[in-house]
């Protein structure tokens, strides 16, 4: 079973830095579950805790279950505005402990509870608010494992819940289900994996995805039928609006990745396809599946970062780049893409050959590219996380009493070097927010960084506190 979920785990909070926040309206409306509605009259009200939230979600609920005359050991599963709540954990207290997914629609949401193959609905109605604009209605992230939160090497249940696509959606106040991996599936990297100071070299990331799909494989049967994605899924049944995959580039996000791509076709099937068949791929291509969501915002953090670190062509890139972009551009859906850090901050790798000059050369060629692309639409947006990660590598980031850095062990990246880590993603969610507050005029809060690094295992203070100095990393790697 997975580990409680606590209100301090997941307190992602927000904080009106940028002004006032904008009024959370609250809507009574249907939606198409037709499980958000008004609550009846003189129901209790003491029944849920929290007893409203975001449409975003991944936020904890308490649930007092004497309201529907079960006992937390006895439900089997529960259901808030039709959207299906994981990670149920009893409480000492009596109480059911879940995790929920949000709703697409705000209102007045039903909470069913199972109990013996039968559903019970609580006397209690949750409240979802609607989002701080109508654009955010709809809002779908795509890219590659920086879109997807993948932090210490693989994607994780929890890494998926500091993932930037999901932090930036909860400024916006808007609905992203997320595909959220069963705990424990992936083995990760952790401070022991940092060799020794000065150069603090991180094992290469690529080579340990690789080796770690064997080690899933085995927890991925279903008996007398075999192999099956799903399986790896917390609910595979959700339809996902994060749909970012580890080892994606840009054609695989166009065509679909080739046969002899292992981890593209090992790691799309569970972000976006879970009921594909075995070792098959990805039944349609990522960009596909964004314009079947119809979105009204699109954002990526990282579509073309594996090209740039394998050291893809330019001309590839030229050739697949511009139509990308145009197909985002016709959705109508107003869109924001990051450009590519500075290959010269990361320690890591993804053909375990250190990053140098040609790759700096081909990020600044396809910022270029993808800086004029946009500027043929007046709906793409390029935010620059070069210029953000080249400030933090220069300057670094003084908060909450530490010190942090790009370097190894520095707090901003995780300990596979290649990836943020939650705090970094932190970071360049509230450059998104920031982002797309001024182009579209709305007044947002920003992304409670502090909090985060609070609960980062990756900052300086826990690093110390775990047996490393930070300093001994700085100017290696």
């Amino acid at each position: 079973m997975p580990s409680p979920v606590t209100t301090e785990r997941f307190s992602l909070g927000l904080t009106p830095s940028r002004g006032a926040l904008a009024l959370l309206l609250i809507g009574l409306g249907g939606c198409a579950s037709g499980e958000v509605e008004p609550p009846p009259q003189g129901e209790p009200l003491d029944l849920l805790q929290p007893p409203s939230g975001s449409l975003t979600g991944y936020e904890p609920l308490l649930i007092d279950v004497s309201g529907v005359d079960a006992s937390a050991s006895e439900v089997e599963s529960v259901r808030v505005g039709g959207v299906l709540a994981i990670d149920l954990e009893p409480q000492d207290d009596g109480r059911l402990q879940v995790l929920l997914q949000g709703a697409p629609e705000p209102g007045n949401a039903r909470v069913v509870l199972t109990v013996g193959g039968e559903e019970r609905t609580l006397p209690q109605r949750y409240t979802y608010a609607a989002p701080l604009d109508p654009r955010f209605e709809r809002v779908v992230a795509f890219g590659a494992s920086l879109t997807q939160g993948v932090q210490d090497a693989t994607p994780t249940h929890d890494g998926v819940m500091y993932s930037p696509a999901l932090q930036t959606a909860r400024a916006l106040g808007a609905y992203m289900p997320q595909p959220v991996l069963v705990d424990p599936l992936f083995p990760t990297l952790d401070l022991a994996s940092v060799g020794p100071a000065p150069d603090c070299e991180p094992t290469p990331a690529t080579s340990f995805i690789r080796d770690s799909i064997t080690d899933v494989l085995g927890k991925l049967v279903v008996e007398d039928e075999g192999f099956a994605y799903w399986v790896g899924r917390s609910d595979p049944d959700l339809v996902v609006r994060n749909l970012a995959a580890g080892g994606f580039r840009v054609d695989d996000m166009l065509f679909g990745p080739e046969v002899s791509e292992v981890v593209q076709n090992f790691l799309g099937p569970l972000s976006f396809d879970p009921y594909t068949e075995f070792a098959a791929g990805p039944r349609w291509s990522m960009i596909d599946e964004v314009e079947r969501l119809e979105p009204t915002l699109v954002m990526s953090f990282d579509f073309m970062g594996n090209d740039v670190l394998s050291g893809t062509d330019y001309s590839v890139m030229e050739a697949n780049v511009p139509p990308l972009v145009e197909r985002l551009a016709a959705t109508g859906a107003e869109v924001f893409l990051a450009d590519m850090p500075d290959p010269g901050v990361l320690h890591g790798s993804v053909n375990e050959d250190p990053l140098g000059d040609a790759e700096r050369t081909l990020a600044l060629q396809c910022n270029a590219l993808l800086e004029g692309e946009a500027a043929k639409y007046d709906n793409v947006h390029v935010v620059s996380v070069f210029d953000r990660t080249e400030e933090l590598a220069t300057l670094g980031l003084s908060l909450a009493g530490q010190e942090l850095t790009t370097d190894m062990l520095g707090g901003l990246l995780s300990f596979d070097g290649l990836h943020f880590s939650p705090t970094g993603y932190a970071v360049t969610a509230d450059l998104f927010v920031e982002e797309i507050g001024r182009v579209l005029g709305v007044e947002l809060p920003a992304v409670d960084v502090e909090a985060v690094l609070e609960q980062d295992i990756h900052g300086p203070a826990a690093v110390r506190a775990a047996g490393r100095e930070p300093e001994e990393c700085r100017g290696g790697g």
